[in-house]
C-alpha cells in the first residue's frame, strides 16, 4: 500500500507552485479538500485538517448546504459566507446543478438575488402556481438520478436545504487563520492522479 497526503494549498503562493509543476500535463488531479459535514451543515477542509482559508473555484461554483431553512434563513447564510444563493442563468449550470444536487430540492435566488438579469428559467408543469397566494420563493428539484431538474415555486417558511455561490476570485469568509505548519513539516505534497485511487 502507498499513503500520501493529497496537495494542501493555504495560499495562492502554494497553489501556483502545484501548478507550474504539472506544466506541460494534462488531465484532472486529486487535491486534498473535503466536504465535512457537523450538525447537518457541510463546510470544507483540507485532509491535513486546515480549514478552508483560499479557495480558487471555477466560476460560480456551489456550496450545498443541507441543515434546511426557511429562504430567507438560507439567504442570510450565504451572505454571511460571502456567498448568495444560486442564480443560474443558463441550460448548462441547470445540468450541473442537477446532477450536483440529484435526488434533492434545494432552495435557489430566483429573483436572482446576485441582482443578474433573468436569463433562464425552468419551471415544472404548472409551475408557478402561487398556491393559495403563499408561495413566493423557488427550489429547484433534481431527478434522482440528476439527469434532468425543475423548479417550483414553494411557500418561503418552509425549511428546504439550499445552494450558495460564489463568484470566481471572492473568497468566502473564512474561519480564523490556522496555526503555522510545524517546523519540518512540508506544507504541499504533489500526488499525480494516476497513483491515487478514484474512489
Amino acid at each position: 500500500f502507498y499513503f500520501t497526503l493529497l496537495s494542501v494549498f493555504l495560499c495562492s503562493y502554494e497553489q501556483s507552485h502545484f501548478t507550474v509543476a504539472l506544466t506541460g500535463k494534462t488531465g484532472y488531479w486529486w487535491i486534498g479538500l473535503r466536504a465535512h459535514g457537523e450538525g447537518g451543515g457541510v463546510d470544507y477542509v483540507w485532509d491535513n485538517g486546515s480549514p478552508l482559508t483560499f479557495t480558487h473555484w471555477d466560476k460560480n461554483q456551489p456550496v450545498d448546504w443541507s441543515m434546511k431553512k426557511s429562504w430567507g434563513a438560507a439567504l442570510e447564510d450565504c451572505i454571511s459566507r460571502g456567498a448568495d444563493l444560486a442564480s443560474i442563468h443558463n441550460q448548462e449550470e441547470e445540468e450541473f446543478l442537477s446532477l450536483y444536487t440529484k435526488g434533492t430540492s434545494k432552495w435557489i435566488g430566483y429573483s436572482w438575488t446576485d441582482g443578474t438579469p433573468l436569463s433562464h428559467t425552468n419551471w415544472g408543469p404548472g409551475e408557478p402556481n402561487n398556491h393559495e397566494g403563499r408561495e413566493e420563493c423557488v427550489e429547484m428539484v433534481s431527478s434522482t438520478n440528476g439527469t434532468f431538474s425543475w423548479w417550483n415555486d414553494l411557500n418561503c417558511d418552509a425549511h428546504q436545504d439550499w445552494i450558495c455561490e460564489i463568484s470566481k476570485g471572492k473568497n468566502p469568509i473564512n474561519p480564523p487563520e490556522p496555526p503555522p505548519p510545524v517546523p519540518g513539516t512540508p506544507t504541499l505534497q504533489i500526488l499525480a492522479s494516476h497513483t491515487s485511487p478514484k474512489y
